[in-house]
């Protein structure tokens, strides 16, 4: 059975306090009190360590995918220093490097791991042996993939909705230069690749 990885990027706005809810510690509740998630509503996370942790109210969708280990929730992620620009957090962020600059950190796995030559090997033959397909192995779902998903030899597709351009997707090339940091279709050569046969 072939298994996968999901990682969602949700850009904009977002509380991550009431998100991920430290209903176990007064600070939390002293801080907020217009704004706070109250201890019972919140969906508890921690049933062993009694850590004080739940999700929203409205996550019970994820409180699901937790119970059932395809879900977890990392907190106290950060880099020394942290740069006060938007734009650039969001390089660092997304290339795991604290420059800002080069591939995606998705990317970066993708053409070690997924580039046709076995496993491990950063994208280069092993003596004479020709590249075996893997198939896709980046689908983003959005208006364009995300700088993370840039590799500097595997390239995602992407595809506005799971169920948009009657089953074709934007494939970023090869060929393609890195995309911007704000709008990566506009560096990036499209190609309309179909993902299933024509309706016969």
């Amino acid at each position: 059975m072939r298994t996968g990885s999901c990682s969602s990027q949700l850009s904009g706005g977002n509380d991550g306090l009431n998100t991920v809810v430290p209903f176990g510690f007064d600070q939390y509740y002293r801080a907020r009190p217009a704004i706070n998630i109250p201890q019972g509503q919140a969906l508890r996370l921690d049933q062993k360590s009694n850590q004080g942790v739940g999700l929203h109210p409205g996550l019970a969708k994820f409180k699901d995918l937790h119970d059932r280990g395809m879900l977890s929730v990392i907190q106290g992620v950060g880099y020394p220093n942290p740069n006060r620009s938007h734009f650039k957090s969001m390089d660092i962020w997304q290339t795991a490097d604290t420059t800002g600059t080069g591939d995606g950190w998705i990317g970066k796995y993708f053409d070690a791991e997924c580039c046709g030559y076995g496993k491990g090997e950063s994208g280069t033959p092993e003596a004479d042996k020709p590249a075996e397909s893997q198939g896709q192995p980046g689908i983003a779902i959005g208006a364009e993939a995300p700088l993370a998903m840039q590799g500097r030899k595997v390239k995602p597709i992407s595809f506005e909705t799971p169920t948009s351009s009657g089953g074709r997707g934007r494939m970023y090339t090869s060929a393609s230069p890195s995309p911007t940091r704000r709008s990566p279709s506009t560096a990036c050569a499209r190609a309309s690749i179909p993902t299933r046969p024509p309706d016969s």
